[in-house]
């Protein structure tokens, strides 16, 4: 899951198709409860958050292509 902070729904879906992004992006604008938690503001985007959903604690940060791929397998065993 990820979110956008793009208002408007064509932007935040065009974005997604062009990244090929292959889970949920939702957009939800720099207010929405996301963005505030993640203080994306001064973390500035993109950066991406690894989530272990059981613990809901940061696992990993910042997270691209192979070195994701490489985490998860980790995780995973």
């Amino acid at each position: 899951m990820s979110f956008t902070v793009d208002e408007e729904r064509e932007d935040w879906v065009e974005a997604s198709e062009e990244e090929e992004l292959p889970w949920h992006n939702l957009g939800m604008g720099w207010e929405a409860e996301a963005p505030l938690a993640y203080n994306a503001r001064k973390e500035g985007l993109p950066n991406n958050y690894l989530v272990d959903s059981r613990t809901r604690t940061i696992v990993a940060k910042d997270l691209r292509r192979h070195k994701l791929d490489e985490k998860l397998e980790e995780l995973l065993e």
